[in-house]
């Protein structure tokens, strides 16, 4: 029986990669060719921005485990508040390389002194898909991000009683690599790059299908297996719901993740 369950376990794990494969070919080329066409566009606004993120992960057992994180944006780099977001989410361990994640989120969104309302809320719940793979020294990742968003309308002043619903993919890859170790021969700082593409799509977008680029890169520090510090420049480019105005936006991330 223990044997069948792992043939089980196996052949469902290799279904939900090759279904997936043709999705990252995809998403992959959207990347790398219409990024730069969209580039071209011009009314592009420009931002210097500073992120800081705390995650907290809790194992339940070998398979499940519990996500939190809490972040909190800055723009003007460090001078004004932007925006806050919470998120609770459970990790399912398919096996050692691919794990699934379902959860929810809040976000805070447009934080200005200078409005009537605080700040708009945004409400999401969300599904991911991991798949790690390495190859000698160098770990990689994809991660296939869908989520459903329900943003609260405003005007420039005013927060409006109606929400708009819409889907948004993403699909991230990244790499992984050491840079040095401790005295213990453990490797302690790692390198990191990577770039996600998100698409909207539901009955509510018109204008606006591409949502954004990310393209990153900075610097992993572990602690320990429980431990770990990131630090990343991030180059973030979106496009906004008319359709025709764009924010360039340079990021400084800092995230601090624990596992408990």
């Amino acid at each position: 029986m223990e044997h069948f369950k792992t043939n089980m376990k196996n052949y469902f794990s290799k279904k939900i990669i090759n279904s997936y494969r043709s999705k990252i070919i995809f998403l992959s080329f959207l990347f790398f060719y219409l990024t730069p066409c969209l580039k071209a566009q011009k009314q592009v606004r420009t931002t210097n921005l500073a992120w800081y993120d705390m995650i907290i992960q809790f194992p339940l057992n070998q398979k499940w485990s519990i996500y939190g994180e809490y972040g909190h944006r800055r723009i003007n780099m460090i001078r004004d508040l932007n925006q806050q977001l919470f998120i609770i989410g459970l990790i399912r361990n398919l096996n050692s390389e691919v794990n699934v994640t379902f959860g929810l989120a809040n976000f805070h969104n447009d934080i200005n002194p200078s409005y009537s309302f605080k700040n708009r809320p945004e409400y999401r719940s969300f599904q991911f898909i991991k798949i790690g793979k390495s190859l000698g020294s160098l770990q990689t990742q994809f991660r296939l991000r869908i989520e459903q968003r329900w943003n609260q309308e405003s005007t420039d002043s005013d927060l409006l009683q109606t929400f708009v619903f819409n889907h948004r993919v993403g699909y991230r890859i990244k790499a992984q690599f050491p840079i040095s170790n401790d005295l213990y021969n453990n490797t302690l700082l790692f390198g990191e790059i990577g770039n996600e593409t998100m698409v909207n799509y539901g009955k509510n977008v018109e204008l606006n299908t591409f949502d954004q680029s990310r393209l990153y890169g900075g610097i992993l520090v572990k602690w320990s297996q429980k431990c770990s510090t990131h630090l990343t420049l991030m180059y973030l480019y979106q496009q906004k719901n008319n359709g025709t105005d764009f924010s360039e936006q340079y990021i400084i991330r800092f995230s601090q993740k624990i596992v408990l």
